[in-house]
């Protein structure tokens, strides 16, 4: 059952790998094979920094606990999706990226919760009435 799901991947990813070859040169293509390789590298080297950090994030309430799950996974995967060459995968690392730095800048952009407590009470030195007729 696998098979079936990654024969027709690698075949798309060959048309095309050799499509771009065919667009913008061999040279350049392995130019952005090196690149990409790089890239995948320097952010798995820093993925304990970037992991740290949302921990940091987390302790201090600016990130939850599911958003910190999520924003790790991504980025780990990500990066180890544009460490493997070929543009189907570059394509998915980058959108794990992007996914990774939703979580951390847009959704962790939410409004505060009120609480329910403090609405109820009134002032201390006030004496609410209320008159029955």
């Amino acid at each position: 059952m696998l098979i079936v799901i990654i024969l027709p991947f690698i075949f798309a990813e060959l048309y095309l790998s050799l499509s771009v070859v065919e667009e913008i040169g061999a040279g350049y293509s392995v130019i952005w094979i090196i690149g990409s390789i790089f890239l995948g590298i320097t952010l798995l080297k820093n993925s304990q920094y970037t992991i740290a950090n949302g921990m940091e994030n987390v302790v201090n309430g600016k990130l939850g606990l599911d958003n910190f799950k999520n924003a790790s996974m991504a980025y780990v995967f990500g990066s180890i999706f544009i460490l493997i060459p070929g543009i189907i995968t570059d394509v998915f690392g980058i959108g794990l990226l992007l996914y990774t730095i939703y979580l951390h800048f847009i959704a962790k952009v939410t409004p505060e919760k009120q609480n329910l407590s403090n609405q109820q009470k009134g002032d201390d030195n006030v004496i609410d009435v209320e008159i029955i007729e």
